[in-house]
């Protein structure tokens, strides 16, 4: 959810970028809002309820690698070449629909019974407040190199990746000691 505010394909800073850096005519990156909501629809109601809740962490380290290729991708689309941006546009609404469900299902699993509401409400304050402070600093970073905030969201992804291999990793030597 940090990553929304920063430099995610549904931020503020996403049609300016479209508009100015990759030279897209602003009627044609209103297009891409119809790109990014029809893929995650379609992922929605067919991908998702097909993968199995086995294959959680798969889908998720899947979804946010997507995600961050997309990131990368859209700053490497040649001006003024929207089917690039579309394609870049299908692969992060592909990813993050394939990462959003199990990831919240994760969530709910790690809190289990009466915490659950105290740890839902401390990750959306924790992250309500790192977004406020990250978007304050994308404006600035924005303003410096239009780029790189796409850059570092991917990067945010990645550290995503990481800490989701040490949460198996770990859900590994717990499954281990309790056999």
């Amino acid at each position: 959810n940090l990553t929304l505010p920063l430099g995610a394909f549904n931020s503020m800073y996403f049609a300016p970028f479209m508009t100015g850096q990759l030279g897209i005519d602003k009627a044609a990156v209103s297009i891409l809002g119809g790109v990014y909501a029809g893929v995650m629809l379609l992922v929605f109601l067919f991908i998702t309820p097909v993968i199995s809740r086995k294959h959680m962490s798969a889908s998720i380290l899947t979804g946010l690698f997507l995600q961050a290729v997309a990131l990368i991708g859209i700053t490497a689309v040649p001006e003024g070449i929207i089917f690039f941006a579309i394609l870049a546009v299908a692969l992060y609404s592909f990813g993050y629909g394939i990462f959003i469900p199990f990831f919240s299902t994760l969530i709910a699993d790690i809190s289990e019974g009466r915490d659950r509401a105290g740890i839902y409400s401390l990750v959306n304050t924790v992250t309500a407040v790192l977004s406020a402070l990250i978007g304050l600093g994308s404006g600035f970073l924005y303003a410096a190199a239009p780029r790189f905030i796409f850059y570092l969201t991917a990067l945010l992804l990645g550290l995503s990746i990481i800490a989701m291999f040490v949460l198996i990793a770990d859900d590994k030597k717990q499954r281990t000691k309790e056999a």
